[in-house]
């Protein structure tokens, strides 16, 4: 069976690309069956139907089977080969094939199948000439396929088309029979010209007028209505020119303003930068003197630390003076009174004070030494009271430290 098929195939696509051969096309009726018959000679071995390339039923002798929409509507007679397919539709118009194997040879039908609606029954009219000494018998059907029209009469003469000319000799009982076909049915009418009209319908004056007038007040208001129209387009079409005229200059000046506007705001944002980078510089610049302030500050102050330390440290020379004095003060108390109890001791009290004024003179060539290596207190005094203070209080002890030296000099001179 699959070597049938593959051979049926083949010839099946060299039947339609290189012939394109159809034996016959059968027209069949919705809803109804069709028989194909394949028009072979000898007994079928095996039986292959196909519907535009695919399969519809096949039939080995011992078992028959249906494909797609043909499923349990179709069959196959093993005897003569034919392909019989019920309730036919518009879907299963096509071409139809056959393969059908006789004594190892294949041999093959083609047939093409549509599928069509039955004609309905006609309808028949009478129009009367102008003359009113002939009639006209129209028939006709509404179909979406070919039809054909035939008309038989009392007289049995046929005519085909749709139109039956009458004359005037006819007799009023005559009967006129139209006949429409297709491929699969056909449908008459009967129409007796007694059932024409017999006269042309006039006019009535009385009735055409008031239709008439209403009819031609419409058209004239619809021309008013046009002209009106028109004329409010036109102006329509001047005042938009002139506005649009108007819109480009504002447009304009529009786009002026929005550029002058873009070229401030560009100075600005340069004005705003240079104002930052003047401010950032005038930043650092005090930064700069702050820092400067801030280091005068600080040596000022290390300065005056200084001061005051060179300031205690004379306070401590001085105290330690005053202190040298004072016991010298007291040696030289002692020595005198020493020398007024000893009567005998003349010369050697002599002795012991010029050994006296020796050391003093030697302890105030020291302390002058000392005072002469000082800062003078005159470049100190602006600086600070506590230092003129001091200068002054050192001053009053050298000054009595000379008075006391004085007169023991003066006692040694004299003795």
């Amino acid at each position: 069976m699959k070597k049938l098929w593959e051979v049926f195939h083949l010839f099946v696509c060299v039947v339609l690309s290189r012939f394109n051969a159809v034996t016959s096309i059968i027209y069949v009726e919705n809803g109804t069956s069709v028989t194909l018959n394949p028009h072979i000679q000898g007994n079928p071995e095996d039986i292959l139907w196909t519907f535009n390339g695919n399969k519809v039923a096949e039939h080995d002798l011992t078992e028959f089977l249906e494909y797609g929409q043909f499923i349990g509507r179709s069959g196959i007679e093993t005897i003569s080969g034919k392909l019989t397919v019920h309730r036919m539709n518009s879907q299963d118009s096509g071409i139809y094939m056959s393969a059908i194997q006789i004594d190892g040879t294949l041999q093959n039908s083609l047939n093409e199948v549509q599928v069509i609606d039955a004609v309905q029954e006609p309808n028949v009219t009478c129009i009367l000439n102008n003359n009113r000494e002939s009639k006209t018998l129209f028939c006709s059907v509404s179909s979406q396929f070919p039809t054909t029209y035939e008309w038989t009469g009392s007289n049995s003469v046929q005519q085909s088309g749709q139109e039956l000319h009458i004359s005037k000799e006819q007799k009023p009982d005559s009967v006129f029979i139209c006949i429409v076909k297709n491929e699969v049915s056909q449908k008459s009418t009967r129409f007796a010209l007694k059932d024409c009209p017999t006269d042309i319908p006039q006019p009535d004056e009385n009735i055409i007028l008031p239709v008439i007038l209403p009819i031609i007040g419409a058209i004239i208001v619809v021309i008013a209505m046009a002209v009106v129209i028109y004329f409010i387009c036109q102006r329509r079409n001047r005042d938009s020119r002139r506005s649009g005229v108007k819109r480009e200059d504002v447009n304009q000046a529009l786009r002026k303003n929005h550029v002058s506007k873009d070229n401030e705001g560009q100075n600005i944002n340069e004005d705003v930068n240079e104002s930052g980078n003047n401010e950032e510089t005038e930043r650092m610049v005090n930064c700069e003197f702050y820092e400067d302030v801030n280091q005068a500050i600080k040596n000022n102050y290390d300065a005056q630390n200084n001061e005051k330390q060179d300031i205690n440290e004379d306070a401590d020379m001085s105290e330690k003076i005053e202190e040298a004095e004072r016991m010298d003060d007291n040696e030289i108390a002692n020595d005198s009174e020493q020398r007024n109890n000893s009567e005998d001791g003349g010369n050697k009290e002599q002795e012991m004070t010029d050994s006296e004024n020796i050391i003093k003179e030697t302890d105030l060539d020291g302390t002058s030494k000392a005072l002469s290596e000082k800062p003078d207190p005159s470049d100190q005094r602006s600086e600070s009271g506590e230092d003129l203070h001091n200068y002054e209080d050192e001053q009053q002890e050298i000054t009595e430290a000379q008075d006391l030296t004085g007169p023991a000099q003066d006692s040694t001179s004299s003795e």
